[in-house]
């Protein structure tokens, strides 16, 4: 079973990531102080290492990730050095990570390869919670992942950062694992197998952990792999390409590029020789 982010390493040798969907590039140096300031507006050129890839984004800065070669049958399996690249500065985030995103305040929230918590800033780290497992999914000072020590323990815990109030999805739905969480922080769509057949379901977060009992659909032979849910989709990675559910339907189509993430502003991308916008179902 994987838990943390599925990742095809083909893809990510991207020397240059090109923010914006036009492909001119001519005027880049014709934008003005103020365009520049702009958060994700216009085209953005940022330079990144060789083999690597973009984690997360926040407004003009960005996580980059490189995967890092692991011993067989290591725990975890895929390990990244991840490094915030911020105001032409970078700068090493822990000692190699399973996971790392932006909170919506630019702090950093990561998973060490200890399976530790760790709330990173250049200055600071904090151990939030032990046993914790990729991938990360958040929504401004919202986190969700998987705590446990082994199958069949696995469960989907929601916390909020800033009021400390936790949510652990409901006892009787694990094992659990691959949580995502809506930008708007009300519902976490995650997978498990308390059925013996793996399936995603669909909760949402009130004064408890509530989970959809109408809403259930088979999980794809490559499991859920870098999930983002937004609107009523979810876009994920897997072995066949980039694919969206539409929830409502319940139906599967294809999306053009790899490896999606959310900037901290909503707004989805996805490495496809650089790195492109797409709108809702595009």
């Amino acid at each position: 079973m994987v838990l943390n982010v599925g990742i095809k390493v083909a893809l990510v040798a991207l020397p240059l990531v090109f923010w914006g969907c036009d492909d001119g590039g001519a005027n880049q140096s014709q934008d003005s102080a103020e365009t520049r300031s702009q958060a994700l507006s216009s085209r953005f050129d940022f330079n990144i290492a060789d083999g690597a890839f973009v984690q997360s984004i926040h407004q003009q800065s960005f996580i980059e990730g490189t995967l890092r070669d692991a011993p067989e049958n290591a725990d975890p399996a895929r390990i990244f050095d991840a490094v915030l690249v911020s105001e032409g500065k970078r700068t090493p985030i822990l000692d190699g990570v399973e996971d790392a995103k932006f909170l919506g305040d630019g702090s950093v929230i990561a998973i060490s390869n200890q399976h530790e918590l760790i709330r990173w800033t250049p200055t600071s780290q904090t151990k939030v919670m032990e046993n914790v497992f990729g991938p990360l999914s958040v929504a401004g000072q919202k986190v969700v992942f998987t705590v446990g020590e082994s199958m069949p323990d696995f469960r989907v815990v929601a916390l909020d950062l800033e009021s400390g109030q936790q949510w652990d999805a409901p006892r009787n739905m694990s094992p659990a694992w691959s949580p995502v969480i809506d930008h708007d922080g009300k519902r976490v769509l995650f997978t498990t197998s308390y059925r013996s057949e793996s399936t995603i379901v669909l909760g949402n977060l009130g004064n408890e952990f509530q989970v959809e009992s109408e809403f259930e659909v088979d999980l794809p032979p490559s499991g859920v792999n870098a999930p983002i849910l937004k609107s009523d989709a979810l876009i994920t990675q897997t072995e066949m390409g980039l694919k969206r559910l539409h929830l409502p339907t319940k139906t599967w189509t294809d999306l053009s590029g790899d490896l999606p993430l959310q900037s901290t502003d909503g707004r989805i991308w996805v490495h496809d020789g650089g790195l492109r916008e797409i709108k809702e179902g595009k």
